[in-house]
């Protein structure tokens, strides 16, 4: 289960590129890229009929669609054990919006489990903001990561209710994961086909972008933004570009 469930990011983006479809659907979608074994998983109604080969069914549950509610990437982001909101907001920062957080100072120590307190999760994490230096990381990952925990440590939705509700870094409160992609997909579409441009363009040259490649970077993939950021055409955008072609 662990192959498959790797396996269906994969599959999820290689279907967005042969279809062209938005990349809006990087963060909210209604199909999902499943096999037999996936489906299962998730313990969608409807299963597909192609074994152990993956299509694109809808899924009809609005704790599923897009890669931020896949099991294989949230389990990832998980310790095996319990999840962990300060790992899953700080991949959201860096791989989807593109604001990574700046890097820990030297010896912060780790978000500390409950010590018999009976500490929330709320608890824990401002407990551990509290201490000197973590402040400024934290607020502008935490509150990404606390809408997925609605999601356990293995990427399935919990069964018990639990408090998802964030305030993002700029002001925008949230209910839970499926309000956070909306926001995404509404709000913040232009910096998340520039975060793709961006983790694209890094991939095909083989090296970091620079500051001033980053900024014509921003500014020119928002010519995309009139079709719908397809993913094609972010493709083609990249390899067609001068940093690709005189690399």
């Amino acid at each position: 289960m662990k192959t498959q469930l790797r396996e269906e990011p994969v599959h999820f983006l290689k279907h967005l590129i042969a279809e062209n479809l938005p990349l809006s659907n990087i963060v909210r979608s209604d199909f999902v890229m499943v096999n037999d074994a996936v489906a299962g998983y998730y313990d969608l109604t409807i299963r597909p009929e192609s074994g152990m080969k993956f299509v694109a069914i809808e899924h009809r549950d609005e704790s599923l669609g897009g890669i931020l509610s896949q099991a294989g990437i949230l389990a990832g982001l998980s310790d095996g054990r319990e999840s962990n909101p300060v790992k899953r907001g700080a991949w959201l920062a860096r791989k989807i919006i593109a604001e990574p957080p700046d890097d820990p100072p030297p010896n912060v120590p780790e978000l500390m489990n409950d010590d018999g307190s009976q500490l929330t999760l709320r608890e824990r994490l401002e407990r551990h903001r509290n201490q000197e230096g973590c402040v400024k990381c934290h607020s502008n990952i935490d509150p990404w990561g606390v809408p997925f925990e609605s999601y356990d440590a293995a990427g399935r939705l919990k069964r018990q209710p639990t408090d998802t509700r964030s305030t993002l870094p700029d002001g925008t409160k949230i209910a839970d994961v499926n309000a956070l992609k909306s926001y995404l997909a509404a709000d913040r579409m232009d910096q998340v086909a520039f975060s793709f441009a961006k983790h694209l363009s890094c991939y095909a040259i083989g090296r970091s972008l620079r500051y001033h490649e980053i900024e014509r970077l921003k500014e020119d993939v928002l010519r995309l933004k009139t079709d719908g950021y397809r993913t094609q055409d972010l493709l083609r955008f990249v390899i067609h570009s001068d940093l690709f072609l005189k690399k």
